[in-house]
C-alpha cells in the first residue's frame, strides 16, 4: 500500500498558529521563551511590536521537510512582518548549503499572494511556484485553519498553536 508521503512531492506551511503565535501582550508570554520583534504598521506610519513563540519542534520540523520535499512558507501577514518570522526560524529562500544552519524554502508568500472570493481569503496551491511541474500535484499544505484552504488542496491541519509549550502535534 502506498501512503500519502509516499506520493508528496512538496510541502506549503502556514507560519501563524502553525509554526510560531505572536502577541503584542508581554504579559501573555513572560513566562515562555519568546522573542520580540519590531516591524512597520500596514500603513507603514507607525513601529509594531510583538512577542513571538516558536512552537515546539517546529524548527526540526521544517528541517526534516526541507532535507525531503520541496517547501514553500505561505502566511496572510505582511511582508515586514514574515522577514522578521523568517530571521528567528532560520529560515531564507535558496538552494540548501550543506555547511549552513540556515533551513532554504523554496518560496515565502505574504498576504499579498493569497486570493480573495467575497470576504474569504484562501491559499490555493494551484498558485504556488510549483505549478508547473509535477510538484503541483503532489503538494499538500499544513495550515491551522481549514477555511485557509482551498478545498481541492490535500490539507493537514493542526490544532492552532497558541503558545502552549506543552503542544506535541
Amino acid at each position: 500500500m502506498v501512503s500519502y508521503a509516499d506520493q508528496i512531492k512538496s510541502v506549503v506551511l502556514d507560519i501563524d498558529l502553525t509554526l510560531v503565535w505572536s502577541t503584542p501582550s508581554y504579559r501573555q508570554v513572560r513566562n515562555k521563551a519568546h522573542q520580540k520583534i519590531t516591524f512597520k504598521s500596514y500603513d507603514k506610519i507607525e513601529d509594531l511590536t510583538v512577542y513571538v513563540v516558536v512552537r515546539p519542534h517546529a524548527i526540526n520540523l521544517l528541517k526534516f521537510l526541507a532535507s525531503k520535499y520541496r517547501v514553500g512558507l505561505w502566511s496572510m501577514g505582511k511582508p515586514d512582518y514574515i522577514t522578521e518570522i523568517l530571521k528567528i526560524l532560520n529560515v531564507q529562500i535558496g538552494s540548501p548549503r550543506h555547511d549552513s544552519d540556515v533551513i532554504y524554502v523554496d518560496f515565502v508568500y505574504d498576504w499579498s499572494h493569497c486570493y480573495r472570493d467575497g470576504p474569504r481569503v484562501y491559499k490555493p496551491l494551484q498558485h504556488c511556484p510549483f505549478r508547473d511541474d509535477a510538484c503541483a500535484k503532489q503538494c499538500c499544505i499544513i495550515e491551522d485553519t481549514p477555511d485557509a484552504c482551498d478545498p481541492a488542496d490535500l490539507q493537514i491541519i493542526v490544532t492552532p498553536f497558541v503558545g502552549n509549550l506543552e503542544d506535541v502535534e
